[in-house]
């Protein structure tokens, strides 16, 4: 089974903006993905400091596929894939689906503010319910000023795995071609 990995922020380069997919322990090996701008050259990630035993995995605008193969594999100080034209695939859902459904899942419930900014208190189990309390709540504060739905984000779950032919799949890892050719699961990171 793969490791379980959260997505991390943003970095820079002096010529390349990188999203750091993963960055961790697979088994025995350090195992460093990251995701680069469509002009950025995935080459200047290699001087970057890079590890001696780390595998580096070079990908770009990962979230837009389905299933991206990387641009760049670093293994040992060597390259040892560069690839000119990735094969990257939209059949299906994308991993900024993945990442979407993530960040609105869970139940969704209406919330509201008064006019003089304090927070209603909401109580009730239906909107209707919860609207009659926010008026109530609100009626010494000068009434509603909005309402809104809060929804929960989902930071469990998978939106993405890296096989171990390194292709980055949308999802839990199905279209790695089962369990066992998982090499990380990805969880969501809050967006």
């Amino acid at each position: 089974m793969g490791l379980v990995a959260t997505l991390c922020a943003p970095g820079t380069l002096e010529s390349a903006v990188y999203d750091t997919i993963f960055r961790g322990w697979v088994e025995d090996e350090r195992v460093w993905a990251v995701s680069i701008d469509e002009q950025a050259d995935p080459d200047d990630l290699t001087s970057f400091g890079v590890k001696p035993d780390t595998l580096l995995l070079v990908y770009r605008d990962y979230r837009e596929f389905s299933t991206l193969e990387p641009d760049l594999v670093y293994i040992e100080n060597e390259i040892k894939l560069l690839y000119d034209a990735p094969d990257q695939s939209t059949n299906g859902a994308t991993i900024a689906d993945y990442i979407r459904d993530a960040n609105v899942a869970g139940g969704k419930k209406l919330e509201a503010v008064c006019k003089d900014g304090s927070r209603a208190e909401v109580n009730g189990r239906w909107d209707l319910t919860r609207m009659m309390s926010a008026w109530g709540s609100c009626r010494s504060h000068g009434g509603v000023e909005r309402a809104f739905y809060t929804t929960y984000k989902d930071t469990n779950a998978i939106i993405a795995c890296i096989c171990k032919d390194y292709r980055l799949v949308a999802g839990p890892g199905e279209l790695c071609g089962g369990r066992t050719q998982v090499l990380v699961r990805i969880r969501n990171h809050e967006y």
